[in-house]
């Protein structure tokens, strides 16, 4: 959200290198957030279950939890740049953008876990989002590269 806000500033003052400034710090920053997150759940799958499940959960439960945590998590990164991009977009005030990007994501991970949840069940699920984050990040890229929009601010 601070890319957002950050944006919007430079974007009302004009100033378009502290947008691209302000992209390469929020991109930087985060990733230096969030992968010793992804590393600790990844590796400590047990542990980091253990805080959200109560004690008495099912084995199916925790099982799911932590091959979530090992195998979904990671992709997480794809989606910390789509929420990028769509910080980017509502900081510049570009909503249609902001709007496409994010249903494109939300249709992408409906209609992923449709097909895929009557053959691999959660992990269908599971996959859905996992299918979902790049189609959102991809069309967020497109958007920053090609709209005549983003790229005047360039």
């Amino acid at each position: 959200k601070t890319l957002a806000t950050y944006t919007a500033q430079c974007f009302g003052a004009k100033n378009y290198e502290g947008i691209k400034k302000g992209i390469k710090v929020a991109v930087l920053q985060s990733f230096i957030f969030v992968l010793p997150l992804i590393l600790i759940s990844s590796f400590f799958a047990e542990g980091v279950s253990g805080l959200f499940l109560p004690k008495d959960a099912s084995p199916d439960a925790i099982g799911y939890t932590v091959n979530f945590l090992r195998w979904g998590l990671p992709f997480i990164t794809i989606n910390v740049v789509a929420n990028l991009y769509h910080n980017y977009f509502r900081g510049i005030g570009y909503m249609s953008a902001l709007f496409v990007t994010s249903v494109s994501g939300s249709v992408a991970r409906v209609i992923a876990s449709f097909i895929l949840i009557p053959y691999f069940g959660i992990y269908g699920y599971y996959a859905g989002w996992i299918i979902a984050w790049p189609v959102d990040a991809l069309v967020g890229v497109g958007y920053y590269l090609f709209s005549k929009r983003c790229k005047a601010l360039r």
